[in-house]
């Protein structure tokens, strides 16, 4: 018996030379003061793309704020599996989760640019968007995200900021 393969083609020569991107993770990203990266309901939007023709290794980035809005970012949140987004932008806040300097260390890329979601859209993943394609974007419009679960203890959380720390020591004379 003779063994037949076959190989379909819309008719372009390079379909199986282009990568065909699909979304395989995307997390709300802290870094830590020993560069952990720690996964949260508020942080910078790090995005896993996985090229399903499999010539091209898989891809970590950031999304960028360029038509980036209020209901795409509660999509977002809610592919996350929170209800909402409470808050979310860009520069400066966005480095005070991951600071450039790490970003440019392990080359990460902008992965995502011009999400445009219309007002009907319930899934992120059916808004337009380039993805690891050409974009106009810098790492100052990396988009950070604060999410929601609905509970009314979200909000009423303290938000602690260290304003003053002092090293203390007393020797046995003193009170």
């Amino acid at each position: 018996s003779e063994d037949l393969w076959l190989k379909c083609s819309s008719g372009d020569d390079d379909d199986d030379k282009k990568p065909d991107w699909e979304l395989i993770d995307a997390n709300l990203i802290w870094m830590n003061e020993y560069e952990e990266a720690i996964n949260g309901t508020e942080g910078l939007l790090v995005v896993v793309f996985e090229d399903r023709n499999g010539h091209e290794e898989t891809k970590v980035g950031t999304v960028c704020d360029d038509g980036f809005n209020d209901h795409a970012a509660n999509l977002v949140c809610q592919k996350l599996g929170y209800k909402y987004a409470a808050d979310w932008g860009s520069e400066p806040r966005n480095r005070e989760f991951i600071p450039l300097s790490v970003l440019e260390k392990y080359n990460v890329t902008i992965a995502v640019d011009d999400v445009r979601c219309s007002n009907g859209t319930t899934d992120i993943l059916e808004c337009e968007a380039k993805i690891m394609e050409g974009h106009d974007c810098s790492h100052s419009e990396d988009l950070w995200l604060k999410c929601s679960s609905g509970d009314d203890d979200d909000d009423k959380k303290p938000d602690w900021e260290l304003i003053d720390a002092n090293l203390i020591w007393m020797n046995e004379y003193e009170e």
